[in-house]
């Protein structure tokens, strides 16, 4: 059996669909992570000045420090997450020996927010420590804008297994 509608039923239901769709407002979501591989350049660049070998942006990690983001940005809320980060990083397949976590939230939105964390971080004496530890050997950061306009950042560094 086969229904047939008038053209103009299509085209007026159609119309209303849209439309619809256009003034009904969207539910704030926290937007896409970013930053990848500009917080391993940027820590590197410390690293460098403090005569400590660089870390190399692992893709693993990146994908993780993506969900960190997105998570402390869906919540508002700051937090570290260890577990979290083991047990993706063990899903994965990824031996590591050792994990760090450095997270802050800031509200500056222009086009230099990744230096802005870094430099953040860097002023910090717990944060600095964890960015310029020799013994690990990747790493991989990212931000998200949450609803609120505060933007989220984490950065996870790691020490593959031997």
């Amino acid at each position: 059996m086969v229904l047939r509608f008038p053209r103009s039923l299509l085209t007026s239901t159609l119309a209303a669909l849209l439309t619809t769709a256009a003034v009904l407002p969207a539910t704030p979501q926290p937007v896409a992570a970013r930053g990848g591989a500009g917080f391993v350049d940027l820590v590197n660049e410390h690293r460098s000045d403090a005569g400590v070998r660089p870390v190399r942006l692992h893709s693993v990690v990146e994908q993780i420090a993506i969900q960190r983001a997105d998570q402390m940005a869906s919540a508002k809320q700051m937090n570290h997450d260890l577990e979290f980060i083991g047990r993706r990083l063990r899903k994965a397949g990824v031996c590591v020996e050792r994990i760090g976590e450095i997270v802050a939230y800031n509200t500056l939105s222009d086009s230099k927010r990744v230096r802005r964390f870094v430099n953040q971080w860097y002023r910090s004496d717990p944060h600095r420590a964890i960015m310029l530890n020799s013994s690990y050997t990747h790493a991989a950061g990212s931000y998200t804008a949450a609803s609120n306009g505060k933007l989220y950042a984490a950065m996870i560094f790691i020490r593959v297994c031997r």
